[in-house]
């Protein structure tokens, strides 16, 4: 089956998307816990997926500029994630608070990738690239998400101490994810999220 890490990249996205739906939605404690706790987990692991199998073909087809603006963002998340995983959801209002920023400077990120960036570069790479991209993006994706990570894949300090943080909250669970690698027709399409649940 062929892979499009264009749609791969996006089921993330929607996964942390309808992450944050959930949660706004659920009333239960331990619940909202550890949907926060994968929401942590997710972002952390997409971006340094993405750093890791993805920014290099952006700089390798000229789009450095890009990438490195894309890595900048990444590290701006991974700052407001670190934030957050120091608060409890009782912590209230701050948690909520830190929670939105993180979930703005998120949804900033992949609406410029869903609407731009992946776009350019999908135009600029063949199917079998592309493919062989999503193999590398679920790879290191898979290597990321199991606790402990996978010492094989390099990741910024920033990252290593949410991976970190990740393990020690560990006990407060995590919840299953909506869509599931591999991508499907339905969940490669950005999923239409209200930005005013974040104002």
């Amino acid at each position: 089956m062929e892979l499009d890490v264009v749609q791969e990249i996006i089921l993330d996205h929607n996964n942390v998307r309808d992450l944050y739906l959930r949660y706004i939605r659920a009333t239960d404690l331990d619940e909202r816990r550890a949907i926060v706790n994968t929401i942590l987990r997710e972002i952390a692991v997409h971006g340094e997926t993405e750093i890791s199998s993805v920014y290099g073909k952006l700089d390798e087809q000229n789009m450095k500029p890009i990438a490195d603006h894309s890595r900048e963002e990444h590290r701006e998340v991974e700052e407001a994630l670190l934030k957050l995983g120091t608060m409890d959801v009782q912590d209230q209002p701050a948690h909520d608070q830190q929670l939105k920023q993180v979930m703005r400077l998120f949804q900033h990120h992949g609406e410029e990738e869903e609407t731009d960036i992946l776009l350019k570069l999908q135009s600029q790479i063949t199917l079998e690239t592309s493919n062989q991209l999503a193999l590398n993006f679920l790879n290191v994706r898979q290597l990321l998400a199991e606790m402990p990570p996978s010492s094989s894949v390099q990741v910024g300090p920033l990252a290593q101490q949410l991976l970190a943080l990740l393990q020690e909250r560990q006990s407060l669970g995590f919840v299953e994810l909506r869509y599931q690698h591999p991508a499907n027709s339905i969940t490669g399409r950005s999923m239409k999220f209200d930005m005013s649940l974040l104002a």
